[in-house]
């Protein structure tokens, strides 16, 4: 499952029954990117439970990419910030990662008819004033 065939997934919410899924994903990805340059008293309270716990406590700022059960990746906001961001192993270099930064959001446009909701990405960059 490399390639272009991963691509054709959608960004989702990440759902309630695949906490225990993205967890693992997500310790897995931890210890090999914090694990062994951050102070040992830190991982070893990284442990697969409380990347669960996070989960759960923050699963509505959780969007999820590939099959429900079977995630290829997550990332996780926290007001207007990126906070967390993960790929499995598999997903590496599929362009997984990059649907997740650029993920959409659902933003109303006007119509005669009223509101009509319409899923777009929005990319943004701060920038200083001009002051």
């Amino acid at each position: 499952m490399h390639g272009r065939h991963d691509l054709q997934h959608k960004i989702r919410f990440a759902e309630r029954s695949e906490i225990g899924a993205l967890a693992r994903l997500w310790y897995d990805g931890w210890q090999g990117a914090h694990a062994h340059i951050l102070p040992v008293e830190l991982a070893r309270l990284r442990t697969l439970e409380s990347f669960e716990e996070r989960l759960q406590a923050r699963l509505a700022d959780v969007r999820a990419i590939g099959p429900v059960g079977t995630p290829l990746g997550f990332c996780m906001l926290k007001g207007d910030e990126l906070y967390q961001l993960y790929v499995s192993n598999q997903a590496r270099g599929t362009g997984v990662a990059k649907m997740l930064i650029a993920g959409p959001v659902v933003i109303q446009v006007e119509t005669l008819n009223g509101p009509f909701p319409l899923e777009v990405c929005r990319y943004e960059k701060r920038l200083e004033s001009a002051g």
